[in-house]
Order: structure tokens, then sequence, then C-alpha cells
């Protein structure tokens, strides 16, 4: 009842909106791996995430054992504070239905929303960007204190769904989601983090791993051709892309054309991976 907003938190110095990136030399790290809370981690990773990504985050086996959402809990003004990382994520790609899924499953008595949909934070927030698309990293990156902070709405809803069931130790049973389709694809800007790489060495997936190897990830997959053609009409009129109206066929062949084009230019020295992620 006396847990402190996310306003209040920020406002009394307690939790670091933003962070600095991560610096090997200020942790225990080998050539080729950084060792951190009971994880292993590939050094590449440690150089495009808040500093307090993997400091801040428990050991796994301090996840507490009666949430059977991955949670545990840290001090907030001389308070005890519940810190949570989603139990699964709704990832895909746009106009694949996963605003309807995300709807739908938030409906259940025992899911809740880790926030909003499309949070974007393990594609864009946590490399410094806005969440709007094809922004360049500017800032400092959001640190993980302020993603996992569930405040009183999250512990409220958790604390709701309190049963004791024999066989396991599990007191609360609900979960939470992050919907964000674009952690599939978005690792826009890898270069700004890997200068003179081919490809990205890690991405979103590898990130939330390490942070939890349970977590449960939802696809959500489309008709790739129809799925491109909503998607494009869906920009245009949302005016994300710069679109010559009115939009026609012939308009959309060309962009497309236009695509592929690029894509097999930039395979001339790339390989599949760096290109599909650029």
């Amino acid at each position: 009842e006396n847990m402190p907003t996310y306003r209040e938190m920020i406002q009394m110095g307690v939790m670091r909106e933003q962070s600095v990136f991560g610096d090997i030399n200020n942790m225990n790290c080998s050539a080729t791996y950084c060792y951190l809370n009971g994880r292993i981690l590939n050094r590449e990773m440690i150089t495009e995430n808040p500093e307090d990504m993997f400091k801040f985050l428990p050991a796994e086996e301090e996840f507490l054992k009666e949430f059977k959402n991955p949670c545990w809990k840290g001090k907030a003004l001389d308070r005890e504070t519940l810190y949570c990382l989603p139990y699964f994520f709704i990832a895909g790609f746009t106009k694949s239905g996963t605003t309807d899924l995300h709807q739908i499953l938030g409906k259940h008595p025992l899911i809740s929303s880790h926030g909003d949909k499309e949070e974007h934070y393990f594609d864009r927030q946590r490399r410094g960007r806005s969440i709007k698309m094809h922004r360049r990293p500017f800032d400092k990156p959001k640190s993980l204190m302020s993603y996992v902070y569930g405040g009183q709405i999250i512990a409220k809803r958790l604390m709701r769904t309190y049963k004791e069931i024999e066989g396991t130790d599990v007191l609360y049973h609900g979960i939470t989601m992050d919907a964000t389709p674009s952690y599939v694809w978005d690792n826009e800007f890898w270069e700004k983090f890997y200068p003179g790489y081919k490809e990205p060495p890690v991405t979103n997936a590898d990130t939330i791993s390490k942070l939890n190897p349970k977590t449960k990830i939802i696809l959500s997959l489309r008709d790739p051709i129809s799925r491109m053609r909503s998607a494009y009409q869906f920009f245009c009129q949302r005016q994300v892309y710069d679109c010559d109206r009115p939009i026609t066929p012939e308009k959309y062949h060309n962009l497309v054309v236009e695509a592929v084009e690029m894509f097999n230019t930039c395979l001339k020295n790339n390989t599949v991976r760096g290109c599909t992620y650029s």
C-alpha cells in the first residue's frame, strides 16, 4: 500500500530513468566473456546495454519463488518494492494480429500487461533511441530499473492472483506480458555499437534470453505478401513513411522493387544477417 509511484522514485533520485552504456573495463570480463550475477555474457552485449542491465538484475535463482512471474524485491525510499520482468513477450511483424492478441490475452484474469503495448524497451530505449521508427541513437539508454519497476499497479494485480495449490511453492499465479512486435526485427543502428562488424553479434533476443532464460515468446506471423501490402498502407496513412500520395498499386510495386535492389546491393559486401538487421 505504501509503494512509491514511478514519478516519486524519479524525483527522489531513487530510480535512474536513464543510465550510461556498459563499460567492460568496470566489469569482471575475460577476453571473450563477462561474468555478472551468475550470468555469462558476450563482451559485445555489455557495450550496447545500460550499465545497470545486469548489475541491478539479481541472479536467476533469486527470483521470488512465490511468484510465477519473474520478480524480485528491492528497497525504494526505505520501503520494499517489487520489480518484475515480463513472463512472456508477444513479438512478430507489423499487421500480423499482435494488437488483437494483446487485447484478447489482456482479458485473462491471470495476465496483465507489463506496460502499454509496444513499449520498445529492448529494441530502442535500451539503446538510447526514441520509440519512433528509424530514429538514430541520440540519448542515454533507458535504465533496466525503470523498465522493471512495477509500482502499485503491477503489484496489486499480481497480489490478487493469490492461491495455494498443493505441490507448488507458487502463491501468486499472475503473469505479465510485453507486446512489442518489432523485438523480432528492429536491431537498427547496430553498427554504432559494433564498428567494423559485418553483422550484429547480439540481437534483442540474445539480451532477453540472458535476462531470463525461461522467458516465453509468442511469435505472431502472417502471409508475407498480404502483410507487406497491409503494412505499406498502414505506415503511409499514419505518415510514418514519406509516401507519395495517393497510394497506388504501381507505387507500391516500385517500392518493393527498390527494396529488393537495396537488399541485393547490401549482400555484395555484407552477410544475410547483417543486411536483414540493417
